[in-house]
C-alpha cells in the first residue's frame, strides 16, 4: 500500500508539471487517450552582414623571460659578500658578490711554480738536443767521407791490380826475348859472321833505340815501370857500345857476349821479381773490400744515433707539452681568481637568491654536478609563453602567425605577439602518453612588454590562424546542410505564407572560412538579406504517453 501511494503521488506530480508546461504558454494537444507535447518557440531569423571571421587556436600558458641566467661560481668557496637582492636591476658586468679568494690565490702562486719548473725542463731538454744533435751529425759526415773514400778504392783497386799485373807480365815477356835473341841470333851471327859484325850492331842499335822509344812512351802512358826503360835505355846504350867495341876491339867479343848475356839475364830476373810482387799486391783487392764493410758500419752506427736524436726531439715535444699544460692550468687558474668576483652576465632583474653569505657554493664546471646557484637574473624585456598544443591545434599553426595575448592579472589589457617557435617533436611524457594525448611545445614571443608584467603570470594565448576582415558571414545555426550541401532559407522580401509566416526560398551557398560560430558566405546571398533558421532535421524527440504510464503505474501497484 505505500508503494501504491508513492507511485499515485509520482503521477500526480507529472500530472501538475503538464499543467504548468500548459500555462506557461504552451499548447497540449489531446488525441484520443495519447497527450504529445510540443513548444512553439519564435522562429529565429539572421541578416547577412559583414564583418571579421576568424580561426584560431587558444591555449593557456606561463609567461617567461626569454633570458633567464642561474649565476653560479666557477670556484668552490665560500660567498664572502652579496650586494644585490630579489628585485634589483643589475647591468651587465655589474659586481654581484664575491668569493673568498683566498684558497685560490694560493693555488694561483703554485700554478705560478709549476710554470716555470716546466719552462726550465723544456730548456734543458732543447739545449741538451742542439749538443746531441751536433755531433751525430757530425759523426755522420765524418762516417760518410770515410765511406764515400773507401767506395773509390775498392772500385779502382781491381783496377790497379790488373794493370800492375799486365805490366809486369809484359816486362817479363820482353825480357825474355831478349835473352833468348842474345842467345839464339846475336852471338852466333857475331860468331859466324864478324864481318857483318859492323853492320849487326848498327841493326841491333836502330831496335834498341826504338824499343827504347816505345817504352819511354809507355812509362808516360804508366803501363811500363821505370826499371823496364831504364833497361832499354841500358840496351841502347850497350848496342852503342858493342858497336864502338866492335870496331874498336873486335878482340873482346867473347868477353862482350858474356856480359850482354848476364845483363839479359839480370833483366829477367828483375821482371820476375816485378811480376812476384804484382801478384802478391792483389791482396789489396781484399783489404780494400773490408775497409768498405768496415766505413759502411760505421756510417749505420752514425745514422743510428741520429735516431737517438730523433727521441731527444721526443723528449723536447713532450717537455713543450708539459710547459703548455701548466701554463694552461696557470691561466685557468688566473681566471678562476677573477672568477671570485660574481658578476651578472646580462642586463635584467634579480628575480631569485638562493644563497645568503657565508655560506658554501660548488663549482659550476665540475664534473660531479651542476654547480650551486647563487643568484638569477632575468631580462624582462623581453617575453614570451610556452604553450603545450595537441597534435589537431598545433597542424594549423605556423611560425609567424600573429597572436593575441591576454594576462589574468591584466583583464583589460591585452598585447600582441607571434609564433616564434614550433617544437619538431612531441614531449616525452609520461603522464600524456598514458592519457593518449600527445602535446607539442609552442612559444610565442610578446611584441612589447610591460613593468606589469611578471614571470609566471597565467597568459591566455589566441593563435589567429587565418583571419579575413569585410567578408560576408551568418552565424553557423542559419545554415542547414542537405545532401553534402549548404543551404539557407532566405526570407522573400514582402511575401508571407497562408498561415501568416515569412516566405522563405532555400538558396543553397558557398562557404568559405568557418571559425566555432560563424561561417564565410562566398556565393548564394547578399549583405542585408535576412534568413530564417532551418528545422531541425535530427532524431525525432521522446515523446510521452501519459495514459500508457498510467495503466502501467496502475498494474504494478495491484500486483
Amino acid at each position: 500500500m505505500g508503494r501504491h501511494r508513492m507511485r499515485k503521488g509520482l503521477i500526480g506530480c507529472g500530472v501538475a508539471l503538464v499543467s504548468a508546461l500548459v500555462c506557461g504558454g504552451g499548447a497540449l494537444f489531446i488525441v484520443g487517450k495519447r497527450v504529445q507535447a510540443a513548444v512553439h518557440l519564435p522562429e529565429r531569423t539572421f541578416t547577412v552582414e559583414r564583418g571579421e571571421i576568424s580561426v584560431e587556436v587558444s591555449e593557456s600558458g606561463a609567461l617567461e623571460p626569454v633570458r633567464q641566467v642561474e649565476i653560479k661560481s666557477r670556484v668552490p668557496g665560500r660567498i664572502e659578500s652579496l650586494l644585490v637582492d630579489e628585485g634589483a636591476v643589475v647591468e651587465q658586468g655589474q659586481l654581484l658578490g664575491r668569493i673568498d679568494p683566498r684558497e685560490i690565490k694560493q693555488q694561483v702562486e703554485q700554478g705560478s711554480a709549476q710554470v716555470e719548473s716546466a719552462q726550465a725542463s723544456a730548456e734543458r731538454a732543447r739545449i741538451a738536443l742542439e749538443m746531441e744533435a751536433a755531433q751525430a751529425r757530425l759523426q755522420l759526415r765524418q762516417a760518410q767521407i770515410r765511406y764515400e773514400g773507401a767506395q773509390r778504392e775498392a772500385d779502382v783497386q781491381p783496377t790497379l791490380t790488373r794493370a800492375a799485373l799486365t805490366n809486369a807480365e809484359n816486362a817479363l815477356r820482353t825480357a825474355q826475348e831478349n835473352l833468348h835473341l842474345l842467345r839464339e841470333v846475336k852471338h852466333p851471327q857475331e860468331r859466324v859472321e864478324v864481318a857483318n859484325a859492323v853492320r849487326d850492331a848498327e841493326t841491333r842499335l836502330q831496335e834498341a833505340r826504338r824499343n827504347y822509344e816505345r817504352l819511354q812512351n809507355l812509362l808516360e802512358k804508366g803501363y811500363v815501370s821505370r826499371q823496364q826503360v831504364d833497361a832499354a835505355q841500358t840496351q841502347l846504350v850497350s848496342a852503342e857500345s858493342q858497336l864502338r867495341n866492335l870496331q874498336q876491339r873486335q878482340q873482346q867479343l867473347a868477353q862482350q857476349h858474356q856480359i850482354e848475356l848476364q845483363n839479359a839475364q839480370a833483366q829477367v830476373e828483375s821482371a820476375q821479381a816485378e811480376l812476384e810482387r804484382a801478384r802478391a799486391n792483389a791482396v789489396q783487392d781484399e783489404l780494400k773490400r773490408q775497409a768498405l764493410e768496415a766505413a759502411q758500419t760505421e756510417l749505420q752506427n752514425a745514422r743510428l744515433r741520429l735516431r737517438e736524436i730523433e727521441m731527444r726531439q721526443l723528449e723536447l715535444k713532450q717537455a713543450r707539452a708539459n710547459e703548455r699544460q701548466a701554463v694552461s692550468n696557470y691561466q685557468n687558474l688566473k681566471i678562476q681568481f677573477a672568477e671570485t668576483d660574481v658578476r651578472a652576465p646580462i642586463r635584467g632583474v634579480v628575480t631569485r637568491r638562493y644563497r645568503e653569505v657565508g655560506e658554501l657554493v660548488m663549482s659550476g664546471t665540475t664534473g660531479f654536478g651542476e654547480g650551486t646557484p647563487i643568484l638569477q637574473v632575468a631580462d624582462l624585456s623581453q617575453m614570451r609563453v610556452r604553450l603545450n598544443l595537441n597534435e589537431l591545434d598545433v597542424a594549423k599553426v605556423r611560425v609567424g602567425m600573429p597572436v593575441e595575448i591576454t594576462v589574468d592579472a591584466l583583464p583589460d589589457r591585452k598585447f600582441k605577439g607571434v609564433v616564434r617557435k614550433i617544437a619538431p617533436a612531441a614531449q616525452n611524457s609520461g603522464q600524456n602518453t598514458a592519457l593518449g594525448v600527445v602535446k607539442f611545445s609552442v612559444e610565442v614571443y610578446l611584441n612589447q612588454t610591460d613593468d606589469a608584467l611578471r614571470p609566471g603570470m597565467t597568459a591566455r594565448c589566441r593563435i589567429f590562424v587565418q583571419r579575413k576582415a569585410n567578408v560576408l558571414r551568418l552565424p553557423l545555426e542559419a545554415i542547414g546542410k542537405e545532401d553534402n550541401r549548404e543551404y539557407v532559407l532566405r526570407i522573400v522580401p514582402n511575401q508571407t505564407e497562408p498561415d501568416g509566416k515569412p516566405k522563405t526560398e532555400k538558396v543553397y551557398v558557398k562557404i568559405g572560412l568557418r571559425n566555432a560560430s560563424h561561417a564565410e558566405i562566398l556565393e548564394g546571398v547578399r549583405a542585408g538579406e535576412k534568413v530564417l533558421k532551418p528545422r531541425f532535421t535530427g532524431p525525432q524527440r521522446r515523446q510521452f504517453d501519459i495514459d500508457r504510464d498510467r495503466n502501467q503505474e496502475q498494474e504494478t501497484a495491484d500486483e
